[in-house]
């Protein structure tokens, strides 16, 4: 029989779960994400999709679904939180695998902050309301009370200040799951930061976004030159955490289009998913702007790539040449500037004669592997469903 696994995760996003994708037949994976299929935006999966609302309780839950193990994105949420604390009750292993280059509590507080001083963008995420308190309720007993004393202020500080300072400020026992799933010891600092786990508690995989790459070069489907851009949905984006206007990214896009035709290539922008549907890029005959496509096709044949901070700008960077830009504080565009692996440029005051992709070096790339690759050999998908089978 297979090992039943459940996965809090958001499976309307292909590069979150593609790890979980991967798993092989000995695991049966079950999601779970959203309070009902009505707040469903997308679904890239075919496993089976269970909802909060289909349950009053943790123990109702556990008791229907019978998971041998939890997987989380993160434990955050009233439902996260409750069935996590739950789980622990029962001896059912909890883990937080984590999703994406993390960075520290230090930049995460100076990007919240520099998103709230734009206040045009307005969160365009419906509204759903849920039994989420109903389903706290309904799952503890008067004693589990002492465990959660830090429940009100976390959940204040949250709404308030936002997730990254409750997380920091107001962590408590009853949110920690049993481990903590993530890809470096570097990338694993915001955990420490946070969750403050044992040594023992963090298992490393290596970076998932690195595996595909590893395979044979795939034959390149272009015709002509060309530079890419890994993009970020800084200016739009359902959430409304905005970095920038659209004024400041359409200026943005038309600079490095103007430095592509400047060496007769075009420019291909890998869009980030929350850009999928704006309907204000740009509309330019030189600029291809795609959703879905053969990302390590697209890294090896580009004359250069262009990034921010980004899960995909590492295997750009380790196999290509990069030309990075500021965008807020982050450790990784840091040390690719200071590694030599990138060029480093402002976002907003660049020109683009400015852009010079021959003093990329790889002189760095060992620092760089021991960051944010752990493992030169792949793998991490096999590594993942050697610690969920143990």
């Amino acid at each position: 029989m297979p090992r039943r696994i459940l996965f809090n995760f958001g499976y309307y996003r292909k590069g979150w779960i593609a790890p979980i994708e991967s798993l092989g037949p000995e695991i049966e994976v079950v999601y779970i994400f959203y309070t009902s299929p009505d707040q469903e935006l997308e679904k890239f999966t075919s496993h089976r999709v269970i909802y909060w609302d289909d349950f009053t309780s943790a123990q109702h839950l556990l008791d229907e679904i019978a998971p041998e193990r939890i997987v989380f994105m993160s434990i955050d949420s009233i439902y996260s939180i409750t069935l996590n604390f739950v789980a622990h009750k029962r001896g059912i292993e909890t883990f937080i695998l984590q999703h994406g280059v993390y960075s520290t509590y230090k930049e995460y507080r100076q990007r919240d902050k520099r998103t709230k001083k734009i206040e045009e963008k307005k969160q365009t995420i419906p509204v759903v309301r849920t039994n989420a308190f109903g389903f706290f309720k309904a799952s503890l007993k008067l004693k589990d009370v002492f465990s959660f004393i830090k429940f009100p202020f976390y959940l204040f500080a949250k709404r308030s200040q936002g997730v990254f300072y409750a997380n920091y400020w107001f962590t408590f026992n009853a949110k920690k799951p049993s481990y903590y799933i993530s890809y470096t010891p570097h990338t694993a600092r915001y955990f420490e930061e946070t969750e403050r786990p044992e040594k023992d508690q963090l298992l490393f995989i290596g970076n998932p976004d690195m595996d595909p790459f590893f395979a044979p070069v795939p034959p390149n489907p272009f015709t002509g030159k060309y530079y890419l851009l890994i993009d970020q949905a800084m200016a739009d984006n359902r959430y409304g955490q905005v970095i920038y206007t659209i004024q400041q990214a359409i200026n943005f896009y038309l600079k490095l289009n103007a430095f592509c035709l400047s060496k007769g290539a075009r420019m291909k922008v890998k869009l980030h998913p929350e850009s999928y549907h704006s309907n204000w890029l740009p509309r330019h005959e030189n600029i291809d702007w795609i959703k879905d496509g053969d990302l390590p096709a697209l890294i090896h044949h580009a004359e250069g790539c262009f990034g921010y901070f980004s899960s995909l700008i590492v295997p750009a960077l380790y196999f290509n040449r990069c030309v990075l830009f500021k965008v807020v504080n982050h450790d990784l565009v840091t040390d690719a500037h200071t590694w030599g692996m990138a060029q480093l440029l402002d976002y907003n005051t660049f020109t683009f004669d400015e852009i010079d992709f021959s003093g990329v070096s790889k002189h760095g790339v060992g620092a760089f592997v021991n960051r944010y690759l752990h493992f030169k050999t792949g793998n991490s998908f096999d590594r993942l469903g050697d610690i969920l089978m143990q």
